[in-house]
This record gives structure tokens, sequence and C-alpha cells, in this order.
């Protein structure tokens, strides 16, 4: 019977002579069959709603996976520096307090307390151990401002605190503290990061943790073994993304061509100029 005699019934109430349905089971059959109809239309929108809600979930976790990884591996050097300058800052302050000569005897190199102002002016902080600059007035009388950070340094900073602009180009210097730090210094004759025992405290800036940022930041070329002399071997770019024209000795050919070197980490087979790679292949 189609749902519209059906209907018919229902509004007219359906004699007994005129009414097919002849037990009332039946019309309660039919109406059960439509509310369960309507149920499984109602589980299936909950269950693709559900679907979508994982789907998002999942990406949204992805994403955050993704984020956190790349902040992690580019934060990884800075992390790194971070530690750096605060072990030597604290080796600073305790190889100041126990040097005469050097700020705590010198009245001026003291940073005034409790004072405001707003002249930005060059003061030497004891407790950091370097020169900063402050928004200070003149507030002590043995305190006065220094006219640039050179003369900050000057008065109240050992010479060997200077900062030299190519640290690969220094000796390594253990300092004149008595510690035992395994640490790396770039050896500029062999072009290698050599291990050396720094005392702890002052030293100089050719002086890595590890041997990975002396090699980053030396640009350490990599090693070869003696069975392959620098001109049979291909030219290497290296992991960094530099864009620096270099000379190679493609040993097919037998000539040297140019090639881009990405500034790190490359082999031997590498050379500044056409001179260079001529006279030593």
């Amino acid at each position: 019977m189609s749902q519209k005699t059906y209907r018919q019934i229902l509004n007219t109430g359906g004699s007994h002579h005129n009414n097919p349905f002849h037990k009332e089971e039946e019309l309660i059959y039919l109406e059960q069959g439509k509310y369960n109809a309507r149920c499984r239309r109602s589980d299936i929108s909950k269950f693709v709603a559900l679907l979508f809600s994982l789907i998002f979930v999942f990406v949204v976790l992805s994403v955050y996976w993704v984020s956190v990884k790349n902040l992690t591996e580019q934060n990884k050097d800075d992390l790194e520096r971070l530690l750096e300058e605060k072990e030597l800052n604290s080796t600073r302050r305790a190889y100041i307090n126990l040097t005469p000569g050097i700020s705590s005897h010198n009245g001026k190199c003291k940073l005034p307390k409790n004072c405001k102002g707003t002249n930005s002016q060059w003061y030497f902080a004891e407790e950091e151990g370097t020169c900063v600059i402050r928004n200070l007035s003149e507030c002590d009388s043995s305190t006065t401002p220094f006219e640039s950070v050179e003369d900050c340094n000057s008065q109240c900073i050992s010479p060997t605190y200077a900062v030299n602009k190519n640290p690969c180009t220094l000796a390594p210097d253990p300092g004149p503290c008595r510690g035992s730090m395994v640490r790396f210094h770039y050896n500029h004759e062999s072009r290698l990061c050599d291990k050396f025992i720094y005392g702890g405290c002052v030293g100089n800036e050719n002086n890595f943790r590890t041997v990975e940022s002396c090699q980053k930041k030396c640009d350490v070329p990599l090693p070869i073994s003696l069975e392959d002399p620098p001109c049979s071997i291909p030219p290497y770019r290296g992991p960094c993304r530099g864009n620096i024209q270099r000379w190679y000795f493609n040993n097919v050919k037998k000539i040297c061509e140019t090639f881009i070197f990405g500034g790190c980490l490359s082999n031997k087979n590498n050379f500044l100029s056409l001179e260079d790679c001529n006279d030593k292949c």
C-alpha cells in the first residue's frame, strides 16, 4: 500500500469496511518502520560529524608538531649560543671578583643603584661582566657614564675580552683560571677543529662547546682520505645556502671549472681562483 493511501485511511478514520488494515498491529508496524528509518539517518549524521571532528583534530595536531619541530631546529643554534654566553659571563664575574685591578677596584666601573633618568649612556655592569647602555642620571659623583662602549671596555674590561671580528684566526687561549673543560678551537694551519683544555674564564672567541659549532663557524672542509687527492674528487656545495662562485678541477675534462659553493663544509677541491686551481691540479 502506498504512503498516500495510508494517510487517507488515517485522516478519514477508516471504517472497518473501507480500511484494508484489519488489524491494529499492522498500523503500529508501519509507524515503527518510519521511526527506525529516522533513527538510522540520525545515527549516520552523528557518525559523519564525529569522523570530521577526528580529522580536524588530527590536522591540528600535525600542524602543531611540524611547527614545534621547525622551531626547535631553528632555535638550536641560538640556545647553544646563549648557553655559551651565560657560562662565559659567570666565569667573567668570578674572575673580576678575584683579580685585582679589574672593575671591583675602579669606582668608575660600578653601576649606580636606585637611579632614574632619560639619557641613554654607557655603564659597566659588574654582575654581568660587560658594558651596557642604561637610562640613568648622574646620581653618584663617584660613578660617571662613559662616552662610548670602547671607552667602557678599555677601562673596565680586560683586553682579552675584546671581540675579534674573525675568531677562527686566533690561537687557543685556556685563560687564567684553573678549570679543566674540554673545548674545541679552529686550527688555522690544519683547517680542522681540535680539542683543547679551557680553564673556565676569559680566553677568546676561538672557543666552542662542540666540534659541530666550531665547524659551522669556521667553515671547516670535509675530510678526505689519502687515496683521494683533492683534484680527483667531485665538487661539494656543502649544506649551507650561500651563493659563492668557486673553482674546482674537473677530473674528466682535465680542466678547472666554476661551481657554486654554499659557504660551509666543502672539500679540498674548492679554490678561490682559477690560478689556485691550476697551481694545485
